[in-house]
């Protein structure tokens, strides 16, 4: 029976399926069962984790919780202590886990593990009563050492003039105590104390004969007031002591001693039980590694037989494969693979050869491409893989590259176009916006447009007038006023911005051609901004569609139009006044030249009637000497 590739590959899987089954059927027992003595002898190593943690925690405790104000008075957690049993706990959880399971009964180990159970629970309860004990002691301000360090302070402060030395004596073997942790210094403060005491009898029977029996009765009363206050002081010392004791003087003594006893007999259950639980496991393990030994042998032998089977069948059809994709992979095309084992093989061989045609059409489609065709189409038979839709996408994005190329160069040299055309003429403003609208209208293929310009001679009466246009009804535009507001003209003059139309009005506009008039299908309304102004509008109509990139530009044109605008209007306006001011000096010259002659007139005259007055006084004078002489004679 000829089977192919698949039913043969599930054959032999099937034969390895059988042999592992029975390797791992022989082989289950001892792992499952080794497994579970690992993770039986983790456990204790984990326990002995929790152990080692448990007693760094209860050193960090003593060390520095016991030592803490708001520890002790309940104010705060103790973080340390609350570690400690946490560690204990779960030690205890998990020997109850280990002391149930089969293994521990199998290997002996439920006495010592219950031994262990014991130890840890009499160490959590000689921790919770060192706890107590450490807040019944206290430190500094608070417990014990709150009551004796109040007790010395009323002492200190107590208004008697002893021999300080005493009391200094006294505080030293205080401090020696609590540093040293020996009793000793408790003998030495007891001695110290009477030596105050019997110090301060001595005060009440001193000689004061020179003093006033009055003072002398002061000192007695105090002396028998402080003396209290020592007693006081001395009875908290002692109860600090005892407390201490009970804790331990030193990690051998006390509580302490009795934990450290406690963690000791721990350690060795553990040391027993790790010993039991590592011959086992390694008896286990030898175990182990001789069935994987004997698996792996197995395996072998099955793997050189499977090859000695496949090894001619397929050699040849692999070499050929091969060698079509080394010639793939060197960038050739190699001839057809012809395999005819009936098998997938077979079909490995045919999509060998369809993928060198892919191949090869993506070549040629790439090649085209990189020639400038972007218009060329893919094989459809082809067209459905990976590369193909890759190469396809690739095609289309460099037409939309290609499309906004030539926008951006429509864009730059329509620019550049209209600036030059905008510095060719800059005196007559009329003329200035025909030409621009014409090649508006050619440049972006629409059908008619023009120019409106702010009239500003009267300031109080400022309207847009057109002064350009193309294709429009001049007759009913060239003289039409649009006031700010009125309109789409007027409305986009007000609010600054660009109105943009595609549903027209029939009745808004009219384009007439030689086959009659139609409305337009698109309105575009622009002002022409300078600075914070408008100077202007500029309207176009078309039967197309204005696209993006076209308002987009026409945007950018207005402000350069606008500009130019008002340069021209400044020139306008600066040759009007020139032409008026030259109008000006000549009517002055014309009347200066007037009032000159006048000047000359009036100076002949004047010289007239000095000639004429002259000669009148000189007539005058005739007569007077006439008259006189008359009258001598008379006399």
């Amino acid at each position: 029976m000829k089977l192919n590739l698949q039913k043969r590959t599930f054959l032999v899987f099937g034969i390895v399926i059988i042999l592992s089954a029975l390797m791992a059927f022989t082989g289950f027992y001892t792992i499952k069962v080794t497994s579970d003595y690992n993770e039986y002898s983790n456990s204790f190593s984990l326990l002995q984790k929790h152990l080692l943690q448990a007693r760094r925690n209860e050193k960090d405790f003593i060390s520095r919780d016991s030592k803490d104000e708001d520890v002790l008075t309940g104010n705060k957690e103790s973080k340390y202590y609350r570690k400690n049993s946490e560690q204990i706990k779960a030690s205890i959880i998990l020997l109850n886990e280990l002391k149930s399971g089969d293994i521990a009964e199998e290997f002996n180990h439920i006495d010592s593990i219950s031994v262990v159970i014991k130890g840890f629970e009499e160490y959590q309860i000689k921790m919770d009563t060192l706890f107590k004990l450490y807040k019944i002691k206290g430190f500094v301000n608070v417990g014990l050492e709150g009551t004796l360090r109040a007790a010395i302070t009323k002492v200190e402060k107590f208004d008697l003039e002893y021999n300080q030395a005493d009391l200094l004596t006294l505080r030293r073997n205080e401090k020696d105590f609590f540093l040293r942790l020996n009793k000793k210094y408790l003998t030495k403060f007891d001695d110290n104390l009477e030596k105050f005491k019997s110090n301060l009898e001595v005060m009440k029977t001193a000689d004061v004969s020179e003093v006033s029996d009055s003072i002398n009765q002061i000192v007695t009363i105090k002396v028998d007031r402080i003396i209290p206050l020592l007693d006081t002081y001395q009875a908290a010392f002692h109860k600090t002591v005892a407390v201490s004791e009970k804790i331990g003087l030193t990690h051998k003594l006390g509580l302490k001693g009795k934990v450290g006893d406690i963690v000791h007999n721990i350690e060795d259950e553990f040391k027993t039980l790790f010993k039991s639980v590592k011959t086992k496991t390694e008896n286990k393990n030898a175990q182990l590694i001789l069935s994987f030994w004997v698996m792996f042998g197995i395996g072998i032998l099955v793997a050189i037989l499977l090859a000695i089977s496949f090894s001619k069948r397929l050699l040849e059809s692999i070499t050929k494969i091969k060698t079509s994709m080394n010639a793939l992979s060197s960038g050739e095309y190699p001839e057809d693979v012809t395999i005819k084992t009936g098998d997938e093989l077979e079909e490995v061989g045919d999509n060998l050869n369809e993928l060198r045609d892919r191949i090869s059409t993506a070549a040629e489609f790439s090649k085209e491409i990189g020639s400038g065709n972007l218009e060329i189409d893919y094989d459809d038979k082809f067209s459905n893989d990976v590369l193909a839709k890759a190469i396809i996408d690739m095609r289309e994005k460099l037409k939309i590259n290609a499309v906004e190329e030539r926008t951006r160069a429509w864009h730059t040299e329509g620019i550049a176009k209209f600036g030059g055309i905008l510095q060719e003429e800059k005196e007559d403003l009329n003329e200035l916006s025909k030409i621009l609208v014409s090649n508006l209208v050619n440049y972006l293929d629409a059908n008619q447009a023009g120019v409106f310009v702010i009239n500003d001679e009267d300031p109080k009466d400022l309207f847009l007038q057109l002064s350009g246009a193309y294709a429009y009804d001049r007759d009913k535009h060239i003289d039409m006023k649009v006031y700010k507001g009125e309109g789409l003209i007027g409305q986009c003059w007000m609010e600054k911005k660009r109105i943009f139309l595609t549903d027209v009005p029939d009745s808004y506009i009219n384009i007439t051609s030689g086959l009659g008039e139609a409305s337009p299908n698109c309105i575009v309304i622009i002002p022409l901004p300078y600075n914070d102004d408008i100077l202007g509008v500029l309207e176009m109509a078309s039967f197309k569609k204005f696209t993006e990139a076209e308002l987009a530009f026409l945007e950018e044109l207005a402000n350069t139009i606008a500009a130019t605008l008002s340069g021209v209007k400044i020139a306008s306006r600066t040759n009007f006044l020139l032409e008026e001011s030259k109008m000006m000096q000549e009517n002055l010259q014309a009347q200066e030249e007037e009032m000159r002659q006048n000047m000359e007139e009036m100076q002949a005259t004047q010289d007239m009637m000095d000639s004429k007055e002259n000669e009148s006084n000189n007539k005058i004078k005739e007569l007077e000497k006439q008259l006189r002489a008359l009258n001598q004679s008379n006399d």
